[in-house]
């Protein structure tokens, strides 16, 4: 249970999994415990020459969930992959490691990297410290965004992608994947990458920094990035229209080039969380485009 200073937006953004049965729950927390920062794990970074960015000291020394692949790559089997995956506001990787354990299984030859976002008070919840990937000032849309937060998100997922890539596993072979505001962070990184990925997956989410695009796309392969978003057709947080406005924001800057529009899958009734329907199509998608 939770106690302490009341929340507002953060009561749908955290949702837990149910292992035994492979199922979502979404709890609605009205406080959050009383910690600092200290209690919550830091994410790991990312960097570009436009981007900040963390040394490599910092990043090796933040803590990540890694669930590695189950078995080696050998003749006919797909080369090794790499999902990154970032929570929602309020939450940490811990929370998304249930059901990723779960898509794991399925794909065998894929590595799982699990961050969690740097504590920072968000405005729109009083000012109260949590890990968020960037700051909130207002839901309302067309208000003020968080430029300077999501840039430096952005900055930590290049620097993780790229140290995988130093590992072995290749850009092309690596997916961003995120909820809410990791899924977010997850469409900014993916469209404005200098390399090509194997594709962005985003849930309950939208694109921050509308006005950025079409000129931060990296081109030309940006234009061809595989793209999903999954959203609940009853979310009271991020509603889907506004997650349909940004696919069709995205279809809209990356024609006439993009071979496939974004896939966008609606879930009726489902509200700001995910659902077994949801985590099959991810399956499925993942499976497609790592396979």
């Amino acid at each position: 249970t939770c106690t302490g200073g009341g929340l507002k937006f953060v009561q749908c953004e955290l949702s837990g999994f149910l292992s035994s049965a492979l199922f979502f729950l979404s709890f609605i927390c009205h406080h959050l415990p009383h910690a600092s920062k200290d209690m919550f794990a830091r994410c790991c970074g990312g960097s570009s020459s436009t981007l900040p960015c963390e040394d490599d000291e910092a990043l090796a020394a933040s803590p990540l969930i890694v669930i590695s692949p189950n078995h080696r790559s050998s003749d006919g089997s797909p080369e090794p992959a790499a999902v990154v995956w970032m929570h929602g506001l309020g939450d940490t990787g811990q929370g998304w490691r249930s059901a990723v354990s779960s898509l794991a299984e399925k794909l065998p030859h894929v590595k799982w990297v699990l961050p969690t976002a740097h504590a920072r008070p968000v405005t729109f919840n009083n000012g109260i410290t949590m890990p968020a990937w960037y700051d909130i000032v207002t839901l309302s849309p067309g208000g003020p965004e968080d430029r300077e937060g999501v840039l430096a998100s952005t900055a930590r997922i290049r620097r993780l992608v790229q140290r995988e890539a130093a590992v072995g596993i290749p850009a092309k072979r690596i997916v961003l994947a995120g909820f809410s505001q990791g899924g977010a962070i997850a469409l900014y990184c993916g469209l404005t990458f200098p390399e090509p990925l194997a594709g962005v997956l985003g849930l309950s989410t939208y694109l921050p920094l509308r006005e950025d695009f079409p000129g931060a796309l990296a081109q030309p392969h940006s234009t061809t990035l595989p793209l999903l978003m999954c959203h609940g057709e009853s979310d009271p947080t991020v509603p889907a229209s506004v997650g349909r406005r940004s696919a069709e924001l995205i279809d809209t800057v990356r024609r006439p080039a993009a071979e496939a529009g974004v896939q966008f899958r609606g879930y009726p009734g489902l509200g700001h969380q995910s659902s077994p329907e949801e985590l099959r199509d991810v399956l499925e998608w993942l499976t497609r485009v790592l396979g």
